[in-house]
């Protein structure tokens, strides 16, 4: 049986082959004809490329083996046995690759003459469509739960749509944005420019990226990382603008926040000396111009250690932050307040009409320093000590200009604090010199040039010598004998001190040692100790170590201090004599007299002795009596020492006078240059290390 396409005319006359060349040429369609059995007699060009079968492979075929897939095969072989025309539907078919497609499917049924009954089968192939759908659907979904805020505007710029995240950032609906231009959640009107700028480059066609602030709903502002891009349809022509946003509100606060931490100091707010530094600088450019002043300004806050020792770095927190305050209120808006760091503030004062312009402004900073301040349960009354350098005078550079007034503020220390001082060219001069003593003092210690002199502590009833005081000496190669009054406080300043002290603990030690090689048997001596190094937390065990390094027993050593370094922390020096003591050393207060001490402080310490200080000595003259306060204090300082049973040292003696008041007031022992001057260990009097009597020497 024929089953292919025949030439002979149908029941209508019309040639069959014909027909199906007509519908091979269709475009878009796939058709195959089938008989009822399922057998194919047709399968056009479309079809080839739909399911992938070739003409020949398609036609030695059944219909059901080739696109219908298993699940489907007994539904179509029923509707075949039945001879039935299905529905036009949509259908999944399958490929020879196994692959499915989408097609819209109908049937005709074509008459025959007699042959059995025959089925033609038009296909559209729906698939790619499906999958555009999909496509679309997919996008959709993504865009819609993006993290991206989204937002798409036709050419008008007018708003069609916005996702969800969008929508939860600003708090907008998209109801309330329809329609509405995207200058309604402009910031203000700091934006108006960038807007402009936009719309531009949409309309050239260019895709437009950067930052700008936008508006919430509730009229807060927040940040935007943009792209806006325009759509073109098919023929290229721009159909909307489609713009991809990121909230970076909390990444620009971040950065604004370290921007600021850059530039400005975390605990008062105000600018750091990186800002004042350039702030200065400027400043000094303009004044070049202007012909007019800047003055910079060093604040330092006396007492401050303390107030942090004794109430707490928190409360000395406190006290920073309103005293920048209280200085803010005192300044320009064009002025410049800084901390420079701990209890350090500087000022910068612009466009004065000379250097004493700031008079005024220093004594309204003077004045708002010196109010009181309640700190916890303490009222505290600050005071600052200021130094002033200005520009053009004292220099035009920046870092000098800080310099310069650092300069003044510390001669403001010098001179007792609570006042202002302004740079001179004599400050530098005293500056270069405390640095070349410094170096000098450096390599002294290197090389161990420094020695030592030891004065005799007498006993003013017998003259025999009981101890010995040890006093740093240094002779320079260039400059001579150097007395410890003019390189102490440099190294005081410098940290050197330190050294010093170290050094004055081995050669004091080492000298009871070469005595002791020599036969003699050595007296304790007293060495002193600064406030620094009395702080310094390796005190004890420094001493203990040296004296182990010698083999010196502790009772052979005397410490000295201050009576100030004693009362700066009196809990801390209690703990630190307390120590000292108990391991064997003596403990001394010298100086005494100088300084405000409380005498419910003082009995706690562990001491043995009191030094009355020289002043007091000295002030009694050739006639104690003649001089009253002298006399009166010298007199309660000795009774005091009975009452607490501390042996009284008087120093500083240099009349036979002096000597015979404080033995009559009850002082046992005394040094001084009527009893002896410091000498070097080796010429000492024979026997002198070894408590012989002590010939007094007359005064120079």
């Amino acid at each position: 049986m024929d089953r292919g396409p025949g030439s002979a005319p149908s029941e209508n006359g019309v040639n069959e082959h014909l027909i199906f060349e007509l519908l091979e040429s269709v475009p878009g369609v796939a058709i195959q004809g089938y008989y009822m059995d399922g057998s194919v007699f047709f399968w056009d060009q479309a079809s080839e490329q739909l399911y992938g079968y070739t003409r020949d492979e398609a036609l030695a075929s059944n219909l059901l083996d080739l696109i219908i897939p298993p699940e489907m095969q007994d539904a179509v072989r029923d509707q075949m046995a039945r001879a039935e025309i299905p529905e036009p539907r949509v259908l999944h078919l399958q490929r020879k690759d196994g692959q499915r497609v989408t097609v819209y499917s109908a049937h005709t049924a074509i008459p025959y003459g007699g042959q059995q009954p025959r089925m033609l089968c038009m296909d559209v192939d729906l698939t790619e469509r499906e999958r555009a759908q999909e496509q679309i659907a997919r996008l959709g979904y993504a865009v819609e739960q993006s993290p991206s805020l989204v937002v798409i505007t036709d050419t008008d710029l007018r708003i069609e749509y916005v996702n969800q995240r969008f929508q939860a950032v600003t708090g907008y609906t998209q109801e309330e944005l329809v329609g509405q231009s995207p200058g309604i959640m402009r910031y203000d009107a700091h934006n108006i420019d960038l807007y402009s700028e936009i719309g531009q480059e949409l309309a050239a066609g260019r895709i437009w990226e950067g930052q700008f602030k936008n508006r919430k709903r509730n009229g807060d502002p927040y940040w935007e990382k943009a792209r806006i891009s325009p759509i073109s349809n098919s023929h290229g022509e721009v159909t909307h603008y489609i713009k991809m946003a990121e909230d970076i509100s909390e990444q620009k606060a971040l950065h604004e926040r370290l921007e600021f931490l850059a530039f400005h100091d975390p605990l008062t707010g105000l600018p750091n000396r990186a800002l004042i530094f350039n702030r200065i600088q400027q400043a000094v450019a303009e004044s070049e111009r202007s012909g007019r002043t800047v003055a910079v300004i060093f604040l330092d806050l006396d007492g401050f250690k303390d107030i942090n020792d004794s109430l707490g770095h928190e409360q000395g927190d406190a006290l920073l932050i309103q005293l920048a305050r209280r200085l803010e209120g005192q300044l320009r808006n064009s002025d410049t307040l800084a901390r420079f760091g701990g209890d350090e503030f500087l000022l910068m004062l612009k466009d004065l009409d000379d250097t004493w312009t700031t008079v005024p402004v220093l004594e309204r900073l003077q004045r708002v320093c010196a109010e009181p301040v309640q700190l916890a349960e303490s009222r505290i009354v600050p005071a600052c000590s200021i130094g002033v350098a200005v520009a053009p005078d004292d220099s035009q550079d920046a870092a000098d200009l800080i310099r310069c007034a650092d300069l003044a503020m510390y001669r403001s220390k010098e001179r007792g604090k609570r006042c202002y001082h302004f740079y001179t060219r004599q400050l530098d001069d005293q500056l270069q010199g405390q640095l070349e003593l410094e170096d000098a003092l450096q390599k002294a210690l290197s090389e161990e040039s420094l020695f030592l002199h030891f004065q005799p502590r007498v006993d003013l009833g017998t003259g025999a010598v009981e101890s010995l005081e040890a006093l740093i000496r240094w002779q320079h190669p260039s400059w001579g004998w150097l007395p410890p009054d003019q390189f102490i406080p440099v190294a005081e300043q410098s940290g050197l001190i330190h050294e010093i002290g170290r050094l004055v603990l081995r050669l004091a030690c080492r000298q009871i040692q070469a005595w002791r090689r020599q036969g003699d048997t050595p007296l304790p001596i007293a060495i002193n100790l600064s406030a620094n190094e009395f702080q310094h937390p390796e005190l004890y065990d420094r001493i203990m170590e040296t004296l182990r390094a010698y083999d010196v027993e502790p009772h052979m050593l005397e410490i000295e201090i201050t009576e100030s370094a004693a009362m700066h922390s009196v809990a801390q020096t209690v703990d630190i004599l307390r120590r000292l003591s108990d391991a064997g050393l003596r403990v001394s207060i010298d100086d005494f007299g100088t300084a405000y001490s409380s005498l419910n402080h003082l009995k706690r310490l562990p001491l043995h002795a009191l030094k009355i200080d020289r002043t007091f000595i000295q002030g009694l003259g050739d006639d104690p009596q003649a001089h009253y306060e002298d006399a009166t204090i010298t007199q309660a300082i000795i009774a005091m020492s009975r009452t607490f049973g501390l042996e009284v040292i008087a120093e500083g003696i240099e009349r036979q006078a002096q000597a015979d008041f404080l033995l009559a007031q009850g002082c046992r022992l005394g040094q001084g240059f009527l009893l002896g001057r410091p000498q070097p260990g080796d010429q000492l009097p024979p026997g002198a290390a070894c408590a012989a009597p002590c010939t007094p020497t007359p005064p120079r």
